[in-house]
């Protein structure tokens, strides 16, 4: 890579990099975060609501939303993720002082990314370019976003899912503040092609183009699966 694209880089990271977040501010990015979150969920059960009537106009039955993991199993993961918590950090204290859990490399991710600033500010991103450099950093850079930033704290224990399912909330409500866009709209930036960040150089992606869901499900395309509330 150039020193002009490796310099253009680190001056775009920089203007990502999430400032540090006062007590008091935080507060208020809490209260900001709660009213919105109220509003999205008030419009998401809403539209659910009317999806449903639809349906049922059409003699339909509307698809049973329920996991697939009983009580039991649900209680045993818990218990699996309390038990990885009491054992020792692999990474030694005197490399990241405070690491708990297993895969844990201590706690600065955790005090950058996991806070209400970041969250507000990921859901109030105008565009899918912008939300995706927040959520997943800057390609090549160091500013790599709550999302990977957070696998570094827990990735390889039970508990990451917890973390996958929260960045899978924070779409879902994103989206729900502009759906008729969002839910079609796949970027007109380097994340916008078929080769990630464009590397190769590859065309834009469709939303018809398919997804080859392997063993775990049948093939779809992007614009299926676009819409995460189905």
């Amino acid at each position: 890579m150039r020193a002009s694209s490796l310099l253009a880089v680190a001056l775009v990271s920089l203007a990502l990099a999430q400032p540090y977040v006062a007590p008091r501010e935080e507060d208020s990015k809490k209260q900001q975060f709660a009213k919105l979150i109220e509003e999205i969920q008030a419009d998401v059960l809403k539209s659910l609501d009317e999806r449903e009537e639809t349906m049922r106009k059409r003699a339909s039955k509307p698809p049973a939303i329920q996991g697939t993991s009983s009580s039991a199993e649900r209680l045993n993961y818990i218990e699996a993720v309390k038990c990885l918590q009491k054992l020792p950090a692999r990474t030694p204290q005197s490399v990241a002082a405070g690491a708990k859990s297993r895969r844990d490399v201590g706690p600065a991710m955790n005090a950058r990314y996991a806070n209400y600033t970041t969250v507000l500010n990921l859901l109030l991103k105008p565009d899918i370019v912008s939300y995706r450099l927040l959520s997943e950093g800057v390609p090549y850079a160091i500013e790599i976003g709550p999302h990977g930033g957070i696998h570094y704290t827990i990735s390889g224990d039970p508990a990451f899912w917890v973390h996958r399912g929260m960045m899978d909330r924070m779409w879902t409500f994103w989206q729900a503040l502009d759906p008729k866009k969002r839910h079609f709209d796949l970027s007109d930036g380097n994340y916008g092609h078929i080769t990630w960040a464009n590397n190769p150089p590859s065309r834009k992606a469709l939303l018809s183009d398919p997804i080859n869901m392997g063993y775990a499900a049948e093939s779809t395309t992007i614009g299926e699966v676009m819409d995460t509330l189905g």
